[in-house]
């Protein structure tokens, strides 16, 4: 029903700007349009592509993972070729975080895309209402600026806010998620106040970026827009594109670029004619996108990461290997002792946790369990909750290994302790 919905609203707005627009004058200005200016502001959009690959990898590395910066370049490529068959930027989005996830931690995956798509909308609505305070000799309506004003004041206390925020909501187990992901896992956004200012300023950077595109894009149909009203027009058109209010912009894009640019005397056709010198650019970044997933080979990651069997065999034999360390560390120190009676020596296995095991899977558990590694025959085992003191210490660094769960061991003679 959502997506018969935005048909219905892009399909609206297109038949009103065909309607509005003379035709013949649309194609006069396609055919005079300049094409350097159109491969300036081509590259300029990449660019500033790259420059936001480059925060998300901030964001990214904050939370712990960990990829070089042509993993995350690619990933957001590919992220903007799906863009182009979505409504709205969130199936790029998605994407994004499948990933850098790669089947593991997602949750924080879409985290760092969540905060990194966040903060570049929080920056573009306050780059449009300082604009729209700093220049009010284009005298737009009172109700747009204050809305603007206001909306991106309410974004910034919001991102400021958000760890606060989530600790009101209801307690269910969504929002419990929520909250761990925002106040545990996300938290070095927020704390860090360089990384978040950082982050800020390179978001202001990527918009002015994009801002300059659209200044050079104006160039390409003959039209010398002052920088300063680019300032306005393009954060404010490219926040209702990232609305999911139509399929993937198409009609808000052009409904936009002509209320804008008429209200400075630009003529219309000219004025639709640059909202589809746009719209190209985009999708060249798409199809450039496209390659670059050919390239990784044209498959997305899995949601959740396959177990591999050859995987937890080898590393149940490594677990293994470990216990059989510690079963010979035993042998010889009950071999080493002064026993005072002629009777086997006996290892007591004391319930003292030491590290965890390395794994996460319990069918390498279960395996272990099942196949537990030899004692030597004339070692006795014994479970029991304390062990003579002098014994642990003499073999407890043998017992120190990457083990976990496992008994802290000590070996003592077979006889009664005096």
């Amino acid at each position: 029903m959502r997506w018969l919905v935005r048909v219905l609203v892009s399909g609206a707005i297109v038949v009103y700007v065909l309607v509005d627009v003379d035709l013949g004058d649309l194609g006069r200005a396609l055919t005079h349009v300049h094409l350097a200016p159109v491969l300036a502001a081509t590259a300029l959009t990449l660019g500033s592509q790259a420059i936001s690959a480059y925060k998300w990898s901030w964001i990214a590395e904050a939370v712990g993972f960990r990829r070089s910066l042509a993993d995350y370049t690619r990933f957001y490529f590919i992220g903007m070729f799906f863009n182009l068959f979505a409504p709205s930027t969130v199936g790029g989005d998605v994407v994004r975080a499948l990933y850098l996830g790669a089947g593991h931690r997602r949750t924080l995956a879409a985290g760092s895309v969540v905060f990194d798509r966040a903060s570049g909308l929080v920056s573009l609505v306050m780059l449009a209402a300082i604009a729209f305070l700093l220049f009010p000799q284009y005298r737009f309506p009172r109700s747009l600026i204050l809305g603007a004003v206001a909306v991106g004041g309410a974004l910034v206390v919001a991102w400021w806010a958000a760890p606060r925020l989530v600790r009101l909501l209801p307690a269910t187990p969504r929002t419990e998620q929520l909250r761990r992901t925002v106040g545990a896992d996300l938290a070095p956004l927020w704390r860090d106040r360089r990384l978040f200012a950082g982050i800020a300023l390179v978001s202001l950077v990527f918009h002015l970026t994009q801002v300059a595109a659209q200044y050079v894009l104006a160039r390409a149909v003959g039209v010398a827009l002052p920088f300063s009203y680019c300032l306005i027009f393009h954060p404010m058109i490219a926040a209702m594109t990232a609305l999911p209010l139509s399929v993937n912009g198409v009609g808000v894009r052009e409904g936009g670029y002509l209320y804008f640019l008429t209200r400075i005397n630009v003529d219309d056709s000219i004025a639709v004619t640059m909202s589809l010198l746009a719209f190209g650019v985009t999708l060249v970044g798409g199809l450039v996108g496209g390659l670059v997933f050919l390239a990784s080979g044209a498959t997305l990651p899995a949601l959740r990461a396959p177990d591999s069997k050859e995987a937890g065999v080898a590393a149940c034999q490594r677990d293994r290997s470990a216990a059989s360390s510690i079963t010979a560390s035993v042998t010889s120190a009950a071999a080493t002792m002064s026993l005072t009676r002629s009777h086997s020596p006996v290892v007591w296995m004391s319930r003292i946790p030491v590290p965890r095991f390395t794994t996460s899977s319990p069918r390498r558990f279960r395996m272990f369990a099942s196949h537990p590694p030899p004692m030597p025959a004339d070692v006795i085992v014994r479970p029991t909750r304390a062990a003579a003191a002098a014994t642990s210490r003499m073999i407890g660094a043998s017992s120190g290994t990457d083990m976990g769960s496992y008994c802290r061991v000590t070996v003592t003679s077979a006889a009664a302790p005096e």
